[in-house]
């Protein structure tokens, strides 16, 4: 499944219960000021990088989470980072 979320606001995204076994999720950063993102403990990320917003305005980072089966953990990928108009 594919979701957007706009920062109107620094940012925690939380996930604790099992969803879709793959989210897609789009990031914008707002027009008008910068904001960040904090992610919950059990997202595994590529290389044990945390993925960190871009920092431009109008900016869109694109991120894909899969579900592990036998835990509470997802793996984090950052797809790719920076798009704007």
């Amino acid at each position: 499944s594919s979701h957007y979320l706009y920062l109107n606001s620094d940012t925690e995204i939380g996930i604790e219960e099992k969803m879709n076994s793959e989210i897609s999720i789009i990031i914008k950063q707002s027009s008008t000021e910068l904001f960040n993102i904090k992610w919950s403990a059990n997202i595994l990320w590529e290389g044990k990088k945390q993925h960190i917003m871009s920092q431009s305005k109008n900016s869109m980072d694109l991120i894909q989470l899969y579900q592990l089966p036998e835990s509470q953990h997802f793996l984090g990928k950052i797809i790719a980072q920076n798009f704007s108009y």
